[in-house]
């Protein structure tokens, strides 16, 4: 059928994102290490300052809040999107592949607006003839 097919390669699109994110993410954990680790190196084998490690301290920690930031916009933008896709998706599976048309809430809609629409032209048309009525008879 082909709703089964659609959520089929809806969820495997998801599948493909998740572990795009599991990657990013683990890459993410790996740069902070190896930035503990040089952290580490420059402070043991280097002679440097306590001022000069302040400073690398000062650039860890706000390279560390820009990837904070960076994330929770990235999750917000992935909890946006999601509930975009999903609602498109469900409203889509309703109308487009529900077989049985009468309980679909999408198409009702649509059947309203049109009908909406209908009695607007009826009412424009009516309103046309009386003014016409009216300028024949002046």
């Amino acid at each position: 059928r082909l709703d089964d097919r659609k959520h089929f390669s809806a969820n495997g699109q998801l599948l493909d994102h998740q572990r795009d994110m599991t990657t990013f993410h683990a890459a993410v954990l790996s740069l902070c290490v190896l930035e503990k680790l040089a952290h580490f190196l420059l402070a043991m084998f280097v002679h440097v300052t306590v001022v000069d490690i302040a400073i690398v301290d000062v650039f860890i920690a706000a390279v560390i809040v820009q990837r904070i930031i960076g994330l929770v916009a990235i999750v917000i933008a992935e909890v946006l999107i999601l509930i975009f896709v999903l609602g498109m998706s469900t409203c889509e599976c309703e109308c487009k592949y529900d077989y049985d048309y009468e309980e679909c809430e999408c198409d009702k809609q649509i059947d309203d607006n049109e009908e909406e629409e209908d009695e607007n032209e009826e009412v424009n048309e009516q309103d046309n003839e009386a003014k016409a009525e009216e300028a024949g008879e002046i």
